[in-house]
Formats: structure tokens, C-alpha cells, sequence
């Protein structure tokens, strides 16, 4: 189903990679890469069984600004693993991400609201 929509890849937390390890193989199979979502204050190392780590600048589900401390991460990361970021990504934020390797980058509330 998603091939058809455009999806590139699946992203889920740690936890929940290593509960659907069968149905992400089966995503795989149909070209899908699978990405593990990692808080920006984890250890700065690759994920087994992930194809890439989606550096989460902020809690889900919180409307905080994104901690720049994230950047660290993606800095050690990049390079070593396909890294991206999600969670309070302004403009600016986005641009260091972006110098620093990181893709895709993923913004909503940040760039569309003004404080």
C-alpha cells in the first residue's frame, strides 16, 4: 500500500523495532526502509535491525522547542548511518541540520506558527 503513496520509509521507536521484527522485514522486502526513532539524549550509536535513525529534537506529542543539544547527535551520527530529525525544526534549525548531513528533515508546527 504505501509504495503507491510515495512512502520512502517507516519510522518507529526502539521498542517497537524489535516487537514487529517479521512485518518490517516484510516492508523491506517491498522497498521500504526501515528508520528507528531515537531521542536526541541517546547514546550517539547505530540501531541494529535499523536502516537509518531519525533523531527526535523533542518529545512526541509536545509542543517544545527543539533541544539544539540534538545537534550533537546528529553530528556524531552522520556520516555513519543515514540520520534525520523531526520535533521543533525552525528554518534555522533545519539549515544546521541540513550542513550537518541530516535527511530528510521533517518540520510542521515549527515552520508553520509564529510566537
Amino acid at each position: 500500500m504505501g509504495l503507491d503513496l510515495g512512502v520512502e520509509r517507516i519510522s518507529l521507536s526502539r521498542e517497537l523495532l524489535d516487537c514487529y521484527h517479521s512485518a518490517l522485514q516484510d516492508a523491506r522486502q517491498r522497498g521500504l526502509a526501515v528508520w528507528c526513532e531515537l531521542p536526541h539524549d541517546a547514546p550517539a550509536d547505530p540501531v541494529a535491525g535499523a536502516d537509518g535513525l531519525l533523531i527526535m529534537l523533542i518529545r512526541p506529542g509536545t509542543t517544545e522547542a527543539a533541544d539544539p543539544a540534538g545537534l550533537t547527535t546528529v553530528r556524531a551520527l552522520a556520516g555513519r548511518v543515514p540520520v534525520g530529525v523531526d520535533g521543533g525544526v525552525t528554518e534555522t534549525l533545519a539549515r544546521e541540520c541540513a550542513d550537518l548531513g541530516a535527511s530528510p528533515i521533517i518540520s510542521g508546527r515549527a515552520l508553520l506558527t509564529t510566537s
